[in-house]
């Protein structure tokens, strides 16, 4: 499995990987459903994908984290102060620049 750091901090998995702020690693034998892991998922921390199938994760089902990393990563900017929904209305501005440079 694919896994991303969300957050503004190093973290280690379980299997010895140290991830820096915004690294994806693979883990084959991540843990998902361990009691740690599962609530780093939950918060929004870290993200897991499974490799090649991974598909992009629609904006409105994203956590506040994973927005606020959305929008970083494509130069976007926001107030700490920011509520999911304007964090939200943010990454779809950004998600539809994006689809209109790619017409």
């Amino acid at each position: 499995m694919d896994i991303t750091n969300n957050s503004k901090s190093r973290l280690n998995l379980l299997d010895g990987q140290s991830l820096k702020s915004g690294e994806t690693v693979s883990s084959p034998d991540f843990d998902q459903d361990n009691r740690v892991m599962k609530a780093w998922i939950d918060a929004g921390l870290i993200s897991v994908a499974k490799g090649a199938e991974k598909e992009a994760k629609a904006v409105s089902q994203m956590t506040v984290k994973e927005l606020e990393t959305y929008i970083k990563a494509n130069g976007g900017e926001f107030a700490e102060s920011d509520n999911k929904p304007e964090l939200l209305m943010i990454a779809q501005d950004i998600e539809e620049k994006l689809a209109a440079n790619q017409e």
